[in-house]
């Protein structure tokens, strides 16, 4: 299409190429777009792809249509998918449009000169690899803070209160809506099984991988750790390990020698590519006290997981966030107190915690970007306000961090740090919260935590101040 950059074709053959070792391990893709009218015709304005593997939960095909939205999500693929459908999707994609069983459809563009570009990225988080292709216009998203459409959505037949309540329940991120994109997830294919067995002297390390994944390609690779060190670096290959069928995946299984509470450091990989990494322990064994309490009363801690990252979603209370941050502050030695849950407490700091030596952590949550519901000027505000109120009281000696934490990767939030940090706010993104995840295994030190974090958000607003005026 006219006005595209030619380098996208060159970015979408590099992300076919970076998937193509294990691309016969995905057995479907899920289309799911968002389109609106523009002069009588329909044009793109947020899609996502997912190639899936055989693990993925099934979904059902599904559709809206309103007179200026449609939103619609589909399947390609089926027992023995057709790999070149995936690859004329995304050759389309490339061209600055995409196919459906409703024809092709343009990306919207605000006019013929919008720059479109692509990039690939091969991950997502620090704990599992997939890797991802974006297309994106520096158009304004139809979509966004539009409250026509929004009004539009709630006189439908099938309701929806606005277009972030539509994109939810299609599954897609209500934060994107601000850019025109298409973005293509290739799922990872192999995962460290959270129910490895971890014992005083042995472990048996298990990984899950999708079920067309031919055992020769997998490895499952370690790293053990004791009181800080690295003891033991290792590699299990899939000849070697003890395979075992299960519903729509396969799992193996391997055994090695510790010594007594070790950590272990597991990466699954396959085709000599690391596909996911996880973090195993003896929970009758942990060095950290406080994580082997929580552990044995919250397995893996799944929930504390889905409190922190899966928040936000449909029927899903954003206030489980505050609380997992809570509990994972008290894993790592601070006296967490949770006031934002209670309504006659709605004027204190979603969280306020203290470490041994009574310094403060004043923490606010929030599910969404760093600005909304007026999150740091409010946060700013409770800060300086106890900073008075413990000066008056004769406690001046007393530190105090302002800290705002989000579960969205820092990349989805960039545009709001840097006033954040000129308040002298500590951002928390989903990359801290995963590594403070990870570290919660060794004995706390919530001082020297404490002081590093104080010295990061100094550090930081110092910078700003430094910063020559344009």
């Amino acid at each position: 299409m006219e006005g595209f950059d030619q380098t996208l074709s060159t970015s979408h053959l590099e992300f076919l190429a970076k998937i193509a070792p294990w691309r016969d391990a995905y057995e479907r893709a899920v289309v799911t777009y968002v389109a609106v009218r523009i002069g009588g015709n329909w044009a793109i304005a947020y899609a996502r792809i997912d190639l899936a593997v055989s693990w993925a939960k099934p979904i059902d095909d599904k559709s809206f249509e309103s007179i200026n939205v449609r939103a619609r999500r589909f399947h390609i693929g089926g027992p023995v998918p057709d790999w070149k459908n995936w690859e004329i999707l995304l050759d389309s994609i490339s061209n600055g449009a995409l196919v459906t069983p409703d024809g092709e459809l343009p990306l919207y563009k605000e006019d013929l000169d919008s720059i479109t570009g692509a990039s690939w990225i091969p991950a997502n988080d620090q704990w599992r690899r997939d890797v991802v292709y974006h297309v994106h216009t520096n158009s304004r998203s139809p979509l966004a803070n539009n409250p026509e459409l929004d009004w539009e959505l709630k006189s439908a037949s099938t309701p929806y209160d606005g277009v972030a309540d539509l994109v939810d329940d299609f599954g897609l991120n209500p934060q994107q809506l601000k850019d025109s994109r298409i973005e293509v997830l290739a799922w990872h294919v192999a995962e460290i099984d959270m129910a490895s067995d971890v014992g005083d002297t042995d472990a048996r390390l298990a990984c899950l991988v999708a079920s067309r994944v031919d055992h020769a390609a997998v490895a499952l690779n370690y790293r053990v750790r004791l009181n800080g060190m690295t003891v033991v670096r290792g590699s299990l290959h899939g000849d070697n390990l003890v395979w075992e069928q299960r519903e729509n995946m396969q799992r193996a299984v391997g055994r090695i020698e510790i010594p007594n509470g070790a950590i272990i450091q597991c990466f699954a990989n396959v085709t000599g590519h690391a596909h996911h990494q996880y973090w195993v322990a003896n929970p009758r064994a942990l060095p950290n006290p406080t994580r082997a309490a929580f552990e044995h009363f919250d397995q893996g801690l799944q929930t504390l997981r889905d409190f922190l990252f899966d928040t936000g979603r449909r029927g899903r209370d954003a206030r489980d966030l505050e609380f997992g941050i809570s509990w994972l502050l008290w894993m790592h030695g601070f006296s967490p107190a949770t006031f934002g849950p209670n309504k006659r407490t709605q004027e204190a700091p979603d969280i306020l915690a203290t470490s041994p030596n009574g310094h403060f952590l004043v923490v606010a949550c929030t599910t969404g970007g760093l600005k909304a519901d007026h999150k740091l000027s409010r946060l700013h505000e409770r800060s300086s306000s106890l900073r008075r109120r413990l000066n008056e009281a004769g406690h001046s000696h007393v530190r105090l961090i302002s800290v705002i934490v989000t579960p969205l990767p820092r990349e989805e939030v960039m545009a709001d740090i840097e006033q954040a940090e000129r308040l002298g706010i500590l951002v928390v993104t989903r990359e801290d919260i995963e590594r403070a995840i990870t570290e919660s295994f060794v004995l706390p030190n919530a001082e020297r935590e404490f002081a590093n974090a104080e010295k990061t958000a100094q550090d930081n607003q110092r910078q700003h101040q430094e910063e020559p005026k344009s």
